[in-house]
């Protein structure tokens, strides 16, 4: 395959094909986004496909052949052999972008269903207005939403993709980027999709006039300006993280390390950075009076010659600005750490109760000011105080834990959400995120989170019991657990360092199994997981042996699966005795990579664990048990997998965000959990 010629390296072609499918052989990993090949045309195994990548119009030297590949190619490539015919087996391929407008939304995600509709303002990201009466805000899954001076309501903007950014020069000219290079503009009437500006994730916007418009992605060299007939790809001497237009034809990149280029539509300068560290935030009043704020602390105004550093009292980095004018502006940083700049200096502001960081700031005037929190939650600034604009949505947004409550699945981490049916609904946290949780009912539940020491050197657990209505420490319980698993209200099983193990019963905690060191853990040797064994005991398994615990001793077997400190058994389930499988893998030894990784599934036969052939899947996050050799996976790139009797189904689920846990009820509905509360349910 020849790359097009404004691909300098064909390695940068790894995100080109936006809604490629592309599954292939173990050995060429470091290719399978570069594959292009006709739509729809379908490799059995140990057909030859004949492909030429190309770096700087040499031949890279790649042999690649009978390779079991399934490809899909995105209508933004046109492939043709090169005698000009179409594609078969063994042709040699030529790709050509073509700059044609697409339809934003992804493809469906088959029979999986989201669970939790009611929450689309947990995933707003950006936001921008044109007066005090017309605001747009952004988000996941084609979440838009629109205030008119007296609400927030959300509006169809007739797309699935992933917004991060919003932006706009005037009410009838705003625009969005995001994921998969996704853009649609709004012109005063309605938002329409437009061609994606490059198959990268879009996280910076700015527009200095109507049709000048740059965005880029922060995670690569890519930048992208829209002239009003297309976005073209210009060549950046440095990774914008950070981009400023102060003058339609003038542009400013801020990379990682601070420091900053300017563009004026033809040559790269390198200008002074204004503090050292990266540029996370920055707002303009005037060509000559710009502020700019980030790592550390950073702030600095530009005077319009020179940069000139201030103090804000915010120790961490400055995440966002607000400067409504020149004597008033905000610094928001993570948490509550807030300062605003009034009288000739900074001052530090506690940010209302229950801000929970600062996704998105806007604001009409000093009198007229709008925080989105990394809840979804907005709150006004009338000029005198802060204020939350109706209900905050469930304080969740990073899954740590997830489990089964008395037929109800609970998930926590940086919040506590519990399922009733198909409604999700907030419950009270303990102090700190969650990493472990179990229950017998809705007023018996237990969770473990984690505080670290006064030298740093480790984290000490605290176990908390929920009683339905509050969360009370429980002082006697030991300080190393991870893990918990809860067969009754009068039996709760716990595990941690060493791979040591407790039983809680009405006589209060026992310890069931010291645990030690291990050889292969370097010192590290922990327990990351706990279930049932079917009859009495627990299952405990982590980075190293893999244990079976009755109540008094804990016998353990060698296992087949390669645990290490980094990468540990991931997830352990029990149907009966005499069935259970447990999961690890490794990334794929020659490239690194987590898409296909070298994935181990180990089954209990009663006697023994014994390995069952994988294959190349992705690196797990976990799986779950539907009956005996019948699992599904949850892998990298959301990617689920069900392995049933040695057959694997894929399915890559688009447009709900990162999914990082599975989880099966007793009612046999399997789920996934990921970022912002997204809950996916099979069967529908």
């Amino acid at each position: 395959m020849a790359l097009p010629a404004d691909v300098d390296d064909w390695r940068s072609a790894e995100l080109l094909l936006v809604d490629a499918r592309v599954i292939v052989g173990k050995r060429v990993t470091q290719l399978r986004y570069a594959l292009t090949i006709a739509p729809s045309l379908l490799m059995p195994k140990g057909t030859t496909l004949t492909v030429t990548p190309m770096l700087n119009g040499v031949d890279a030297g790649f042999d690649l052949s009978k390779t079991p590949c399934s490809l899909d190619v995105s209508p933004v490539w046109a492939c043709t052999a090169d005698d000009g015919r179409p594609a078969t087996f063994g042709s040699k391929l030529t790709c050509e972008r073509r700059e044609v407008a697409r339809p934003i939304t992804q493809p469906s995600n088959g029979p999986w269903v989201s669970e939790n509709p009611r929450q689309p303002w947990l995933s707003l990201r950006g936001m921008w207005g044109a007066a005090r009466d017309d605001a747009w805000a952004v988000g996941a899954a084609g979440t838009v939403v629109h205030y008119d001076g007296v609400r927030w309501a959300t509006v169809d903007a007739g797309t699935t993709a992933d917004f991060t950014a919003v932006a706009g020069a005037s009410a009838s000219d705003v625009w969005a980027v995001g994921d998969f290079g996704a853009s649609m503009h709004f012109d005063g009437r309605r938002w329409e999709p437009r061609a994606p500006a490059g198959p990268v994730d879009l996280d910076q916007l700015v527009v200095s006039a109507r049709g000048d418009v740059w965005a880029a992605s922060s995670r690569s060299s890519e930048l992208f300006h829209w002239q009003g007939d297309g976005w073209k790809r210009v060549d950046a001497p440095l990774r914008p993280s950070r981009l400023l237009a102060p003058a339609p034809g003038t542009l400013w990149v801020f990379d990682d390390s601070g420091a900053c280029q300017t563009f004026d539509g033809r040559t790269w300068c390198a200008a002074p950075p204004p503090f050292e560290g990266r540029v996370l935030s920055s707002v303009q009043l005037s060509t000559r009076h710009i502020i700019a704020a980030g790592a550390g602390g950073g702030l600095a105004r530009f005077d319009g010659e020179l940069w000139w550093r201030e103090r804000t009292g915010v120790t961490a980095d400055v995440e966002r600005l607000w400067a409504p004018q020149r004597d008033v502006a905000w610094a928001f940083g993570p948490g509550r750490q807030w300062a605003r700049w009034a009288g000739g200096e900074w001052q530090t502001v506690i940010a209302p109760e229950g801000v929970n960081g600062v996704r998105a700031v806007w604001g009409a005037g000093a009198d007229e000011g709008w925080v989105i929190d990394k809840r979804g939650a907005f709150y006004r600034y009338d000029g005198a105080a802060w204020s939350m604009v109706g209900a905050a949505a469930p304080a969740f947004q990073r899954i740590q834990t997830i489990a089964e409550v008395d037929g109800a699945v609970w998930a926590a981490g940086s919040g506590v959400m519990r399922q009733s049916g198909d409604v999700w609904s907030s419950v009270p946290q303990p102090k700190g995120p969650v990493r472990a949780l179990a229950g017998s009912s809705a007023k018996d539940v237990w969770a473990v989170t984690f505080a670290l020491q006064h030298d740093f050197t480790e984290d000490v657990a605290t176990v908390w019991h929920y009683d339905g209505q509050q969360w009370e420490v429980d002082a006697t319980a030991p300080k190393t657990v991870r893990v918990l698993w809860q067969r009754s209200s009068d039996e709760l099983w716990a595990a941690g360092d060493l791979a040591a193990v407790w039983r809680r019963t009405a006589r209060g905690w026992l310890e069931v199994d010291r645990g030690g060191p291990n050889a292969r853990a370097a010192g590290k040797h922990r327990a990351h997981v706990i279930s049932g064994d079917g009859a009495a005991g627990v299952w405990v398994a982590g980075n190293g042996p893999i244990k079976r615990c009755s109540a008094s001793r804990c016998v353990s077997f060698e296992s087949p699966l390669p645990g290490t400190p980094i990468f540990p058994i991931v997830t352990l389930t029990a149907l009966s005795p005499t069935k259970a499988y447990a999961v690890s893998g490794h990334p794929d030894a020659d490239t690194g990579s987590y898409e296909a990784a070298d994935v181990v599934i180990a089954e209990w036969d009663g006697r023994r664990w014994k390995p069952l052939e994988a294959g190349i899947l992705p690196m797990l996050y976990g799986h779950v048990a539907a009956g005996p050799r019948d699992l599904w996976l949850l892998g990298v790139g959301n990617t689920v997998v069900h392995l049933k009797d040695g057959r694997a189904e894929r399915t890559v689920l688009r447009d709900v965000g990162k999914l990082t846990h599975i989880s099966r009820s007793s009612d046999g509905v399997i789920r996934l959990l990921g970022v912002d509360a997204r809950v996916l349910r099979w069967p529908p």
